[in-house]
């Protein structure tokens, strides 16, 4: 063989394992790059999961501060509400009682009539005085003595009664005390109106609550 030809085929050879090196390079980067791009996508999906969640728990956390505000608002105007309305059917109420105060009709001079009476049964003193709005005394003079007599005959025994001016801001009732300070019942109109408050309330709830 030639010297020429000898070079030629050196040259072959060692073109041809420079071109099988640079494959198998090639091959191995292509390699690397693809596991260093499906670890890259890994990383990407594992950062964009991580962040949707931290998103969601934010978004979450956020809505339930805004839900449990807006839960204290409605609470809070509710509860004004609620006391609204008790108030107005409240002052209502002792619009009309007072109205028929006023009026003095045969209804409300019943109601006077048995909250002396119940008034008077319920001191056991004998000599007692009657707290009596100026409005109310003329009428109260004309019916206290058949309430004295039927006290009378659930005591068994005559009461000595004197009647005196009842002050304050009151619609009407009366208000007993005995002589010597000792006992002392409260039976005005007032009075009776804060025994109801409860039970009106619970029934002025009830009829919110179902609408």
């Amino acid at each position: 063989m030639k010297a020429k030809d000898v070079v030629q085929v050196l040259s072959e050879e060692i073109r041809k394992a420079a071109e099988e090196e640079a494959k198998k390079v090639i091959e191995n980067a292509r390699r690397e790059v693809e596991v260093i791009i499906e670890n890259a996508k890994r990383r990407a999906e594992e950062l964009r999961r991580q962040k949707i969640a931290q998103v969601t728990k934010e978004i979450r956390q956020k809505l339930l501060k805004e839900y449990a505000q807006i839960k204290i608002e409605l609470k809070k105007e509710y509860l004004l509400k609620k006391n609204e309305i008790f108030n107005n059917i409240l002052r209502e109420l002792r619009e009309r009682i007072q109205k028929r105060s006023l009026e003095r009709d045969e209804v409300y001079i019943k109601g006077l009539r048995n909250l002396i009476e119940e008034a008077l049964l319920n001191v056991d003193s004998d000599d007692v005085i009657l707290y009596i709005l100026p409005k109310d005394q003329e009428i109260v003079r004309e019916i206290l003595p058949n309430v004295i007599e039927k006290v009378r005959k659930r005591k068994g025994r005559d009461m000595k009664i004197k009647i005196a001016n009842l002050s304050g801001n009151y619609i009407g009732g009366v208000i007993v005390q005995s002589v010597d300070g000792r006992e002392y019942y409260n039976n005005t109109l007032d009075s009776r109106m804060k025994l109801i408050e409860e039970d009106l309330f619970k029934i002025v709830m009830s009829v919110i609550q179902k609408k």
